[in-house]
């Protein structure tokens, strides 16, 4: 989008006409005012009118927005994927810290004590999502006079989605519940077999809990995520590519892979 200013100097309606924006400026019609966002001023005289927008703003995982005018024309949409490596990065500037700590001989006060969480403190990964949404905000309504924002806000009970009588203590009673962790959850649900061989234990091959929507990609850990597979079925599915998402999604728990033999 470019940003247009009439010779006024009041800001007029973006465009998405680069070939008449070029012709303009080569003719001497228009002067650059700005390269970040890219800003022209027009040298002649022209109507002010401009159109009422609609920012509407969908965050999530993945951040969906959209302009759209008050005669129903989408004039831009799109997405805000954000980063999910920041807690990684964290954890490894940490060790280097911790190293680099461990290396200095001479004598430093300790300086825990000097660190404090200001009022409104957020985890890094947390704040670094909020700002990222409020920034793509910030550079959508610069680009128009008039606008309107909206940034839908829900609040979702997850165990109320599952069980709509839950309540008091229940909900500290999930799907894991009297099991020591996931892994016995997962073989008392499948009756010690592998979800993709349909085979008990075997020995010198353990098992190993599969995310059926990868957790890079926002897959959970909730049970009807996970899938008990032997090790070596599990290296040999992803090879094959049977393993795919797209493969089991509309399988029930428990018939999601059709037995094969390796």
């Amino acid at each position: 989008m470019v940003k247009v200013i009439s010779k006024n100097g009041k800001q007029l309606m973006p465009t998405k006409r680069y070939g008449k924006v070029r012709r303009m400026l080569k003719e001497g019609k228009a002067v650059i005012v700005s390269k970040k966002p890219f800003t022209i001023r027009l040298l002649f005289d022209t109507t002010e009118i401009v159109q009422h927008a609609t920012v509407g703003v969908d965050p999530g995982d993945t951040t969906g927005y959209a302009v759209a005018l008050d005669n129903g024309k989408i004039v831009e949409k799109g997405e805000i994927r954000l980063r999910t490596d920041i807690k990684s990065l964290l954890a490894a500037r940490k060790v280097l810290r911790r190293g680099r700590r461990n290396r200095n001989t001479r004598y430093r006060k300790a300086k825990f004590n000097n660190r404090r969480r200001y009022a409104g403190w957020l985890p890094p990964s947390i704040e670094q999502k909020a700002r990222h949404i409020v920034n793509k905000i910030n550079e959508l309504v610069s680009y128009y006079p008039d606008y309107t924002l909206k940034v839908e806000i829900n609040k979702f009970d997850m165990q109320k989605l599952i069980n709509p009588d839950v309540s008091g203590v229940e909900y500290q009673q999930g799907s894991l519940y009297g099991y020591e962790n996931a892994k016995q959850f997962l073989l008392i649900r499948e009756n010690g077999k592998c979800q993709l061989c349909h085979k008990g234990y075997k020995e010198n091959d353990g098992w190993h809990i599969h995310h059926i929507i990868p957790k890079a990609d926002g897959g959970t850990n909730r049970p009807d995520n996970l899938a008990l597979l032997h090790k070596s079925c599990h290296i040999k599915g992803h090879k094959t590519g049977i393993l795919s998402p797209v493969a089991v999604k509309l399988r029930p728990l428990g018939q999601r892979y059709k037995a094969i033999n390796f």
